[in-house]
């Protein structure tokens, strides 16, 4: 597939979105089989710093296309974002696709226990 639009033009789709309720997703907890099960193009999740996202809207503004992108729905893509876009503020470009965090028996990067957004 060829690459999206941009992670701008998501940035300002993301002005007319609802932010997320984060008392809510603060006692969201989710199971690694849970997020698992959401690894299709048409209903995606990921893990990013112990958060968990619903990406799905994302998928098509994703700057490298979505090839690269759909193999990682359903996983942990903290390390990959990591080596690959340290450089980017991954909280921030999909902040208002947060929908809970990891259960806590199953924390995938122990060393990162912060709440990306600050609060």
């Amino acid at each position: 597939m060829r690459p999206g639009p941009s992670g701008i033009a998501f940035i300002n789709k993301m002005k007319s979105m609802t932010s997320p309720n984060m008392q809510a997703v603060e006692s969201n907890y989710l199971s690694l089989a849970q997020i698992l099960e959401h690894n299709t193009p048409t209903d995606g999740w990921i893990i990013y710093r112990n958060y968990v996202y619903d990406v799905t809207p994302y998928l098509m503004y994703h700057p490298g296309g979505t090839d690269c992108f759909i193999p990682l729905l359903g996983t942990d893509i903290t390390e990959t974002c990591q080596k690959i876009h340290n450089w980017v503020n991954i909280e921030f470009s999909i902040k208002k696709l947060v929908i809970g965090k990891v259960a806590v028996k199953e924390v995938t990067v122990s060393s990162e226990k912060r709440n990306p957004f600050g609060k």
